[in-house]
């Protein structure tokens, strides 16, 4: 998992249990002793201007559909996920 999905998850605890502990269904929210993960900045490689040079030339040997959702990705700064989900189907 992602450290963002770790710290939604916690941060998703933390609150129903303090709604419970305001019902008075439990004594104490104990994820107040957690401590919040930390978020790790990652470092992101980027293709030099070489590299994408010989990306998109070996692009034009692939069929058109990959060579748009390849470069869709390198122009257009989309992860993979944001390109699956605007993809036409079929």
């Amino acid at each position: 998992m992602s450290l963002g999905t770790i710290q939604y998850i916690h941060r998703v605890l933390k609150n129903i249990l303090s709604r419970v502990e305001e019902w008075g269904l439990i004594k104490e929210n104990t994820m107040t002793k957690v401590k919040k993960p930390k978020v790790e900045q990652t470092e992101f490689e980027f293709y030099d201007e070489e590299e994408a040079r010989e990306v998109i030339a070996a692009l034009y040997q692939e069929a058109r559909k990959w060579r748009l959702f390849v470069l869709g990705a390198m122009i257009g700064s989309k992860r993979r996920g944001e390109l699956i989900y605007n993809a036409p189907i079929g």
